[in-house]
This record gives C-alpha cells, structure tokens and sequence, in this order.
C-alpha cells in the first residue's frame, strides 16, 4: 500500500502525516507484540520439555518416590552424596560415572531396591515354604529379571551416542585426542556400576536355586569335594555368564545406535532387536520344535543306530546323546542359552525332576554331558562377546564419521596432541 504524504508547511498537514504514518504501522506493531507473546509462551514451554521415552518417565517417579520418602522419614539427610571428582586417565568414563544418572550411586542403589526388593521377598519365601528341591516357577522370575535388565541395558547402550548427536555435543567429544574406539570403549566401562547393580537381582534368583538343589548343610557335615565342585562351578559360572550376556547385549546396542540421531529410535531399535532375538529363539529352539527336531534329526542320521532293549516309555542313551547335541546347539543360538546350560548342570548335581519341554531336560541327565554343554556354551558367550566388540569398534570410526589416526605409543610424537578429522568416513588401517 503506498501513502502519499503532502508536504506543504501548514501544521494540519504535518498532524495528519503523522497520523497516516502512525495508522500503516499499527498493523505491523501489532502482529509483531503477537509474534513476541507467542514466541515467549512457546519456547519457554519447549526450553525443559523431558525426554518422551517411558522407561526414563519411570526412573523419574522411582527418584521423585525416594526423594519425598527420604524427606519424610530422614528429614532429607543422604547416606551417598555426588562429590565433585577430576578424571585422571578415562574421561569419558568418568563423565558417564559421575555426571549422568544411571552412573551415580544414589540413583542405582534406588534401582536396586526396587528391583530386589521383590525378588528377594520372592525368593525367602519360595524357600522357606517350598518342600520340594526344586521350584520351576523360580526360573520364570528369573527370566522375568532378565527382560527388565536386559531392556534395561539396550537402552542405555543404545543411546550412548545418539544422546550426545541430540545434545550436539558429539562434535565436542571427537574433537578429542580419543580415538572412536577408545570412545566406545570408555562409554561402555561407564555402564559397569549399572550392571552390577542389574546383575545382583539375577544372582539373587540364582542363589536361591541353588540353595534349593544343594544342600548348603551338606557341605559342612557330609563334605565332598564332589559337592563342592559342584557348588562353585555353579556359582562361578553364573556370574560369568550373566556378565556375560550383559556385555553381549550392550555392545549390540552401542552397534545399533552408533548412525542414529534420535534416542528413542535407537532404543526401539535395539530393544526390538534382542525382544525378537529372544522370542524367536525360545519358540524355534525348544524341544519339539523346528530347530531342535532339525538338529536332532541330522545328529541321528550321522550316527548308525544302537539296538536298545530297555522300555518303551525310557529314552536310550543313544536318544539322550542326540537330545543333548540338539540341547547344546540351541543354546548356542538362544541368547539364554548360558542360563539354560547352567540350569542343566544344576539340575544333574541336584537330581531334581526335569519336565521334558524343557531345554535343559536332556543336558540334565548326567553330569558330564551337563558339563560338557555348558563349558562350551561359556566359550561361545565368549567368542560371540569379543566378535561383537571387535566388530562394534572396527565400525566406529566410519559410523561417527572422522578419520582415526593410528599413533605409535612408543615414539615421542604419542605425547603431542594432534587434532582427529571430524569430516573423514574412511577408517585407515
């Protein structure tokens, strides 16, 4: 719109100027003060919104619960206070240790509480009112466990890098003289807390099992070493196994969250990963279903058969040789499969009946097959584990996109800081 202003000298026409002038911009002067309120009401609401994922909502209640219970019952007071600590040699590490939620002390012991809390009430009063020596229903407690840490861990394993593309610190963190791998490496040593904390509800279950097939009293006044083999074997290899497991389900997710720029897809993502991993696993390779059937077929036909003159109703031992291959095989694929073999051993030690659904079933029937199959699945765990890691780390520096220099720490150019390429996509070797 153009306005023509008169420009003679009477003073009605310098009013009436200004009064034109003032009238066009009205307009502009108003939808600018909308524009303004909006912009304020809008990202001031939009500054501190909270993450969208459930499971952080969840961890927030849990913390707001303790905190209001602390203040009523304590008047506030904190058995573990956050100190302000330096990093000496591992920064990244100590970052995820100090500074974030899941690695401080105050909030893990939380976590445990309420996750042993009803495990352990559980498992005392499984074994205090249980007249059998064995309870099944333990092992799905344990499962049930096993799916909370599990989800627990590809969470945070998932979104250890896209949390900092969110965040857009990740340009700041490769701009260090760490290598990708180092990175990743400091990233996943920070979640160490967090699994020990996740690994004691599991170990809880475990121990109560134990205690349920081995007599503790037996090993005081009828001491074996027999007994005693097996008792720390048991013990010992279900530690192992279940850090195991933990490290071959975050390394996963780190893999899996290494290109993503939002942490809830990358959650997802690896969450529905392991949930299907384990699924598919636990309805193929069960006895009776297509794998194990699979196995145990191309076990018999490799072997020439054995006449066996025992009942019909029994199972030869040449039948529980190929159930136990066919056993062996699937807990090879079966992300539990260490759970599973572990159970078998237990089972053969504690002569406990063994419904034959059951994976472990055919293992359990003697000692050394249950300690053949679990020694090799334990070997697997740890093959697959370092496969998963060395591949995870190989992929770093060209999923991250910077160019990673190989430095020979002997020499004297390792003490002189030499800025990484953020910009490079190839990995020199």
């Amino acid at each position: 719109m153009v306005i023509t202003l008169r420009s003679s000298g009477d003073p009605t026409d310098t009013i009436v100027n200004l009064l034109l002038v003032g009238a066009t911009t009205i307009p502009s002067l108003i939808a600018t003060a909308v524009f303004v309120l909006m912009a304020r009401f809008f990202l001031v609401r939009r500054a501190f919104i909270s993450s969208a994922s459930i499971l952080l909502k969840v961890f927030k209640a849990v913390d707001g619960f303790f905190t209001r219970l602390n203040d009523r019952t304590t008047g506030g007071r904190v058995l573990v206070k956050d100190y302000n600590s330096l990093p000496l040699f591992d920064p990244v590490a100590w970052r995820e240790r100090s500074k974030k939620s899941l690695g401080k002390a105050r909030y893990l012991f939380r976590i445990l509480v309420v996750m042993e809390g009803p495990v352990l009430f559980i498992c005392l009063g499984t074994a205090t009112l249980s007249y059998r020596t064995d309870f099944a229903e333990l092992r799905g407690l344990l499962l049930f466990v096993w799916a909370i840490a599990a989800m627990i861990l590809a969470m945070k394993g998932a979104t250890v890098i896209s949390s900092e593309r969110v965040r857009e610190t990740l340009d700041a963190l490769l701009s260090t003289p760490l290598t990708a791998q180092e990175i990743l490496t400091q990233k996943v040593a920070g979640m160490n807390r967090l699994m020990m904390v996740l690994a004691i509800p599991i170990l809880s279950v475990h121990l109560t099992l134990l205690l349920l097939n081995i007599d503790p009293q037996s090993l005081i006044f009828n001491f074996s070493l027999k007994l005693l083999f097996h008792f720390l074997w048991y013990t010992i290899s279900c530690v192992l196994t279940t850090f195991l497991t933990m490290r071959i389900v975050v390394w996963i997710s780190v893999l899996l969250g290494l290109r993503s720029t939002s942490q809830s897809r990358s959650a997802m993502t690896a969450i529905c990963l392991i949930a299907g991993w384990v699924l598919l696993t636990s309805f193929t390779c069960r006895p009776g279903e297509a794998v194990f059937e699979l196995v145990r077929t191309l076990a018999e036909s490799l072997s020439p058969p054995v006449p066996w003159q025992g009942s019909g109703y029994e199972e030869s031992p040449e039948q529980l040789r190929h159930s136990t291959i066919a056993s062996a095989v699937c807990c090879l694929i079966r992300l539990d499969g260490g759970v599973q073999a572990n159970e078998a051993f237990l089972l053969s030690a504690g002569n406990s009946s063994v419904e034959k659904s059951e994976l472990y079933y055919a293992p359990s029937s003697s000692i050394a097959s249950a300690l053949t199959v679990s020694g090799i699945v334990f070997l697997w765990q740890v093959v697959l584990c370092l496969f998963i890691r060395a591949l995870t780390l190989w992929l770093a520096p060209r999923l991250l996109g910077r160019r990673d220099q190989r430095v020979d720490h002997r020499s004297s150019e390792a003490q002189r800081f030499t800025s990484p390429s953020v910009m490079g996509s190839e990995v020199i070797a």
